[in-house]
C-alpha cells in the first residue's frame, strides 16, 4: 500500500487502502492521517469516510464516527455503512433510529445478511416491535 502511494501520492483509493492497512497494524494516528489525505484529494470518497468512522468509533469517538457515517450515506447509500450506523445508534440506545438504519440496509443490499437481520430484530425488540422481529 505504501508503494502505491509512493508511486501516486494523490491516489485516494491507495490512501484509503493504506489507512485500512494501518488500522490492521494498530497505527491509528497514521490511519487517520491516510484517510484524511484521501478525503482531501476526493472529498466524496464515501468508503474512506466509512473506514475513518469505523476507526473513530473503535477509539470511542462516537459522535465523529456518526457524522462520518451520515456524510458517507449522503453520497452513497450503502447497506454496509447503514449497518455500521445502525450498530452505533443501537449502542447509544437510539433503538428506533437503529431499526430504521438496519431496515434500509436490508432493503438496499443485505436482505440475506444474517448479521443485519439479527441487528434489526434486536433493535425492533428494544422498541416493542417483537412481532416484526420474528
Amino acid at each position: 500500500h505504501e508503494h502505491a502511494v509512493a508511486i501516486d501520492p494523490r491516489h485516494a483509493d491507495a490512501l484509503n487502502n493504506l489507512g485500512a492497512h494501518y488500522v490492521r497494524m494498530e497505527f491509528h494516528e497514521k490511519a487517520i492521517e491516510s484517510y484524511d489525505r484521501a478525503l482531501r484529494i476526493d472529498p466524496r470518497h464515501s468508503v474512506a469516510m466509512t473506514n475513518k468512522g469505523r476507526l473513530l468509533r473503535s477509539l470511542g469517538r462516537t459522535r465523529e464516527a456518526e457524522l462520518l457515517y451520515r456524510e458517507a450515506l449522503g453520497i452513497t447509500r450503502s447497506g454496509l455503512t447503514l449497518n455500521y450506523l445502525g450498530s452505533l445508534l443501537f449502542n447509544t440506545e437510539r433503538y428506533a433510529e437503529a431499526a430504521s438504519a438496519f431496515r434500509e440496509a436490508l432493503e438496499i443490499d443485505s436482505a440475506d445478511d444474517a448479521e443485519v437481520n439479527q441487528n434489526y430484530a434486536l433493535a425492533l425488540s428494544k422498541i416493542g416491535g417483537v412481532s416484526q422481529a420474528i
